[in-house]
């Protein structure tokens, strides 16, 4: 039989807090980012998530998730203590992941109604 073209899905069910993670793992190769650093970039994520509808303005949204009222709930999500989460935000500072006190245009994650669909299209390349 001759191969046909595919289109794989595979549903993965996670609670909301997990979808960013799930997310930040199955794209490592495109960032490169720690488990650690993923982990903090996940629960970012997701509290900004979580508090978005409460702000018309992006700058007070950012200001919320960089409070240190958010900062501390992370700290006892992962938990780690204080030093921890400041050396783990500047290593995404230097990896250009937070940027002006904001996650990176790149990196931010839109949940669709509790979903999040990712696509992968690979193109064969005659070298």
């Amino acid at each position: 039989k001759y191969l046909r073209p595919m289109k794989k899905t595979v549903n993965i069910n996670a609670n909301k807090k997990d979808i960013f993670y799930h997310y930040l793992n199955v794209t490592t190769v495109l960032h490169k980012l720690s488990p650690k650093e993923k982990h903090l970039l996940s629960l970012f994520l997701f509290y900004a998530d979580r508090e978005k509808h409460n702000f018309k303005k992006q700058e007070d949204l950012w200001n919320k998730v960089f409070s240190h009222e958010i900062k501390e709930q992370i700290m006892m999500d992962m938990d780690i203590k204080s030093s921890s989460i400041h050396n783990l935000m500047t290593s995404l500072r230097k990896k250009r992941v937070i940027q002006d006190n904001k996650i990176a245009a790149q990196y931010i994650v839109n949940l669709d109604d509790g979903k999040l669909e990712l696509s992968f299209i690979f193109h064969e390349r005659n070298l």
